[in-house]
């Protein structure tokens, strides 16, 4: 009976072991695939005249592409716009270049839409 139960405990160290060594192995090396993600990034205006206030569309959507720990870590994802170009109340058509969407240097910009938005002026 004690030659049993140290068979059995002595296999289940083991199923133990094993379990844990094969989820390590499994972090390390799942960090290290390339994933796709879309996700949706905030507009933001900057060098805007205070005699003016701006409607435009509040969120980009992009497509990147990176590892599964630059992912995981990406959140000061944003559009950056110099609105300095208003200067009249009316409706603006602006083209987004991948200049300013701002990524970390880890990421790949695969795709984004709109590439064009309308920003409405109205003077305050």
């Amino acid at each position: 009976m004690k030659f049993n139960q140290i068979q059995l405990t002595n296999q289940l160290t083991l199923k133990i072991i094993s379990l844990i060594f094969s989820y390590l192995i499994w972090s390390i090396l799942s960090q290290q695939h390339i994933a796709t993600i879309e996700k949706n990034i905030p507009i933001c205006f900057y060098n805007l005249n205070d005699n003016f206030e701006i409607f435009a569309p509040e969120n980009l959507n992009i497509k990147v592409s990176g590892t599964r720990y630059d992912l995981w870590f990406n959140e000061s994802n944003a559009v950056h716009i110099d609105s300095s170009f208003v200067n009249e109340e009316k409706e603006y058509e602006f083209e987004i270049y991948p200049q300013h969407i701002f990524l970390r240097p880890q990421l790949n910009l695969i795709s984004y839409k709109p590439s064009r938005i309308k920003i409405n002026a109205k003077k305050i």
